[in-house]
């Protein structure tokens, strides 16, 4: 009996080693959902605890995932974190992003309800496709970004929405603080103006925040 139970347990081991984790975002996840290569060429080291966080982070990026809620004494450490210079990219899958957002005083919000997109997606409207990229994301061979059960972000200080449509009087003007409407009948019309809104406008961002290039 205790040789079977020495065997079971030997092969569990071996299962877990030698298959990799199919669980979203883990490091040891060589499937479209995990995190493996992004590890790999960033170097980026995987830590099981906030303590583990360095004492003069100006150099440091922690990518924080809050699938379970943190303790107060996390949150305090993720504050001192960024108040010190680190930087966080925190990414929400629908869990408890917003507690970290209100511990650091950010008054942005995950809104928790999906980015939908019936017209360009991938295979259903809760995978919206985004084709329109600046120049420098497709010289480094990206052509589509495909999002997953996205989510929007609310409470943005000082942001403006603008809407793109091919609709007069449609439910956008309303809610849009700018809305660029085409009076046309076909979808191509009015995309390609809208794309060459998109480019304007992201010339004058990339303009007020790295200088005008010309």
């Amino acid at each position: 009996m205790f040789y079977v139970l020495f065997v079971v347990v030997v092969v569990s081991l071996l299962c877990i080693w030698l298959v990799p984790s199919a669980q979203d975002f883990m490091t040891s996840n060589t499937m479209w959902n995990g995190i493996r290569d992004f590890r790999s060429r960033f170097h980026i080291e995987a830590i099981t605890s906030l303590d583990r966080l360095p004492g003069q982070p100006e150099k440091t990026t922690l990518v924080a995932i809050p699938y379970t809620e943190y303790t107060g004494e996390e949150l305090a450490r993720l504050k001192l974190f960024v108040n010190n210079g680190g930087t966080l990219l925190l990414m929400d899958d629908y869990g408890y992003g917003n507690a970290v957002l209100e511990n650091l005083g950010v008054s942005a919000r995950f809104a928790g309800v999906p980015l939908v997109d019936p017209l360009f997606c991938y295979k259903n409207e809760q995978l919206p496709m985004i084709t329109d990229l600046a120049p420098e994301v497709k010289e480094n061979g990206i052509g589509v970004l495909l999002l997953n059960h996205a989510t929007i972000l609310n409470n943005l200080e000082g942001a403006k929405v603008i809407a793109f449509t091919g609709k007069n009087d449609s439910l956008l003007e309303q809610i849009s603080d700018l809305c660029l409407c085409i009076d046309t009948a076909y979808t191509s019309s009015a995309q390609e103006i809208h794309q060459l809104a998109y480019h304007i406008i992201c010339d004058i961002v990339e303009s007020s925040m790295f200088g005008d290039k010309s």
